[in-house]
């Protein structure tokens, strides 16, 4: 399968910083002074399996548990969400629907994320 993830890392600390300090070589990009997240980590590893995702999706991370990660069948499952997203999760699965969660959508040029998307046979 083409879409998958190969790697993951523990998160060592978080640190709010200014876009500046993170690419100083950009000071006049336009959101030079807003706040962003850098994300510090341990060693990357591989997977010893790639998790497989059904749709293509541009994710940079996913938060959740080392349990999630090493027994996750396909992307899906590896969110980390509210209880009860989790329970309607599992009963759409235990279904057969085929819903992504935490997906993105765009609408009159604004994007909003959704719980879950799910899709009919033509996508």
């Amino acid at each position: 399968m083409r879409y998958k993830v190969n790697f993951y890392a523990k998160v060592k600390k978080v640190d709010i910083v200014k876009r500046i300090e993170l690419f100083p070589e950009e000071k006049n990009h336009i959101r030079a002074n807003k706040d962003y997240f850098q994300f510090h980590l341990e060693k990357i590893k591989e997977l010893s399996k790639p998790i497989p995702s059904v749709r293509w999706r541009r994710i940079v991370h996913i938060p959740t548990s080392c349990e999630k990660l090493f027994t996750a069948k396909e992307i899906n499952d590896l969110y980390d969400t509210s209880p009860l997203e989790e329970i309607m999760y599992l009963e759409m699965k235990r279904r057969q629907i085929s819903a992504e969660r935490q997906f993105y959508v765009k609408v009159g040029g604004r994007f909003y994320c959704l719980d879950f998307g799910i899709f009919c046979k033509k996508g």
